[in-house]
């Protein structure tokens, strides 16, 4: 028995000297990883590919000249040879319920295929609402809140009329004939009546004199190339509709945000800023488009599939007052917090990606066809606008899985009859902004040039038959959201949509913005004139460095951007490390000749490692003859797996979080 004590005690020994060693390595490890300068990481010299051909251009100006690139180019291709899987088929939810004008029918042999009967289930519907907080009590969550009526069960196999544009029906099984057990069906419904105060003057307009019908279809993060790439099938549509490519629209802001402000407002953000809002004040006093088109008896809608995420809301307020006549967040908000897979097994992210069977793009599409469908009995034209990123915003490939629901979308227009008289924009705001596609030269150019198509119905070209060939014509101009905004203020003008006892028109504010409808974009417009600042001005081929350390410039550049960024990290945030350039990875140079309010002359595109972080930031620094290197723009090209941002404890803003690596 002694011997037994003796042998277990030994035991225990080993055992815990084994544990102290394997902390002790692993503490070591951790410490060896922190402190360690990045190896050469022989990360692709993107400047140096010889795939971009300058043989036949875009645009092709004296001013700008966009190349036209290969969408399946050797430099990139192999970057697309694998779709990225979607999170789930929505499909393998049951479809028990569907929309029959302002009520909801169970469908009994669903139920029945699926192995159920009515008695056997206990069905509830919850009313999903926005909850407004008053303005005196008004903070960063004035967006964010969404309130549920109590589940009410259902005796019926149909709800009978709704008053409420947004419901939830859960269903549980039933044993013993009373107890409610696991939930095994959920689904999200949206119901769009049109408002009195839109019905008002029906009777008194003739509908065959109707504005025409707005309607935008975003995808966000997608590039012109990538738009071709992943969804054939809707350009082909497209095509077919006779919808015209805007092949030198560019964009004017880094994510989507800016872009926003210049197509909506047709404002900078840092105005919109300095006028209308603040981080921690709501966007409500900002002049947005879709508030004009509510004026001249629009009937308006937003909708975004992500709503902790999107463009209004990521690290802003948003709207403290539902800014359009029918706003789908409410609705994403309550889907995003019923991910989890019963009431007892909350299993989050169980149905992400999908409203009940539905994809997050068929939800987002069913709610902005459903405007138009609703305004078609009205006298009242629609304004409805979505806004797609679930599935384009993490992985290049991922919008291959949309295609068929933009196809669908279109059709269902189409065969409705509602693209007569319709101004149609399927769009995005910029391409892919990290990871290995934008590390080649060709995805430097695809993240400046996000795709645009629009098409304008027959009713519009036969009233206004010039526009159908200044748009032709504009295809290859030199454009950006400012001017598409212009062409949205153009149709306020000409359509005045009368409102009561109001019959003024919009004018258009700035008659020094061109439109892509009324007139022709001047041929030798320049970035600087078109509204898009240097860092996203995509008309200068970036000329090659091979030997960086020949061109005492690159270092200069890479030390100036290197001190702007510490700068800009330390100003709001002590715990962050100082960044320093540890490697030259590649480098440019853009001949300026002096164009725009800097009279630069050069612009220099250098690449560099951080340490610490391993950081690939991507930096163009101007420079001329009578004047020092100046920052024009640094980018984070990659390395978000690196980043360590403990220290900031999640109170510091999107830019600090970005650039962070936390001292030790």
């Amino acid at each position: 028995m002694k011997r037994l004590f003796r042998n277990l005690n030994t035991k225990r020994k080993i055992f815990k000297f084994i544990l102290i060693f394997f902390l002790i390595f692993i503490t070591l490890c951790g410490i060896v990883l922190q402190n360690r300068k990045p190896a050469s990481l022989q990360r692709h010299n993107y400047l140096l590919d010889s795939n971009v051909k300058q043989d036949s251009f875009l645009v092709d100006t004296l001013n700008c000249k966009i190349p036209n690139l290969d969408p399946w180019a050797d430099s990139i291709k192999s970057h697309f040879s694998k779709i990225s899987k979607p999170v789930q088929d929505c499909r393998k939810f049951k479809k028990w319920t569907f929309t029959v004008g302002n009520e909801i029918i169970f469908n009994k042999t669903a139920i029945e295929r699926d192995g159920y009967s009515w008695d056997r289930v206990s069905c509830c519907l919850t009313q999903i609402e926005r909850q407004t907080q008053s303005p005196e009590r008004q903070d960063k969550d004035a967006d964010n809140l969404v309130k549920y009526s109590e589940c009410v069960p259902l005796k019926e196999m149909r709800t009978g009329p709704l008053l409420g544009e947004f419901c939830m029906i859960t269903c549980h099984e039933v044993i013993f004939g009373f107890f409610e057990m696991w939930l095994i069906y959920r689904d999200f419904h949206s119901i769009v009546t049109i408002s009195d105060d839109k019905r008002k003057n029906d009777d008194k307009k003739d509908f065959d004199d109707k504005p025409p019908n707005v309607v935008i279809l975003g995808i966000d993060s997608t590039s012109r190339l990538n738009f071709r790439r992943m969804m054939p099938r809707t350009v082909a549509k497209l095509e077919e509709l006779k919808a015209v490519e805007l092949k030198g629209y560019t964009k004017v802001g880094d994510n989507t945000f800016p872009n926003f402000c210049a197509l909506l407002a047709g404002k900078s953000e840092e105005s919109l800023q300095r006028g209308c809002y603040s981080r921690s004040t709501p966007l409500d006093k900002c002049p947005w488009i879709f508030k004009r088109f509510a004026e001249k008896g629009y009937i308006t809608s937003f909708a975004e599939d992500s709503p902790f995420s999107t463009g209004f809301n990521h690290y802003r307020t948003g709207f403290a007052e539902k800014p359009v006549d029918h706003y789908f967040r409410p609705f994403m908000i309550a889907v995003h917090e019923h991910e989890w897979a019963s009431r007892w097994f909350r299993i989050r992210n169980y149905y992400e990606g999908c409203v009940g069977p539905r994809t997050n793009d068929e939800a987002l599409l069913d709610y902005a066809l459903s405007v138009v469908d609703a305004s078609s009995s009205s006298s009242s034209p629609a304004f409805a606008m979505s806004w797609s990123s679930a599935a384009s915003h993490d992985a290049v490939t991922g919008i291959a899985h949309s295609d068929d629901a933009y196809t669908t979308a279109l059709d269902q227009l189409g065969s409705k009859g509602h693209l007569r008289n319709t101004l149609l924009i399927v769009m995005s705001d910029h391409g892919y902004r990290y990871g290995p596609v934008r590390e080649t030269l060709q995805g430097w150019y695809e993240d400046k040039l996000p795709f645009v198509w629009i098409r304008l119905g027959e009713d519009i070209v036969r009233r206004f038959p010039q526009w159908g060939t200044n748009l032709e014509k504009n295809a290859n101009r030199l454009s950006s959201p400012f001017v598409l905004h212009a062409t949205l203020l153009l149709l306020l003008e000409k359509y005045a949509v009368q409102n009561g006892t109001k019959s003024e028109r919009y004018k258009i504010p700035e008659k020094s913005t061109p439109n892509f409808l009324s007139s022709l974009i001047l041929e030798n417009t320049t970035c600087d004139e078109a509204g898009i600042p240097k860092e996203y001005c995509a008309c200068h081929y970036p000329h090659k460095i091979v030997d960086p350390t020949s061109d005492p410039n690159v270092n200069l550049a890479a030390s100036v951007a290197i001190k702007y960024v510490n700068e800009m990290i330390l100003s709001k945030n002590k715990k962050c490390g100082k960044l320093s350039v540890h490697e030259v990875t590649s480098a440019g140079r853009m001949e300026m000749r002096g164009q725009g309010q800097d009279n630069l002359d050069f612009i220099y595109i250098v690449a560099f490692v951080t340490n610490p972080g391993g950081f690939l930031i991507e930096a163009e620094v101007g420079f001329g003859f009578k004047r020092g290197p100046k920052v024009i723009q640094v980018h984070r090209a990659s390395g978000m797996h690196a980043r360590d941002i403990r220290c900031l404890n999640g109170e510091a803003d999107a830019e600090v979080e970005l650039w962070c690596f936390c001292e030790k």
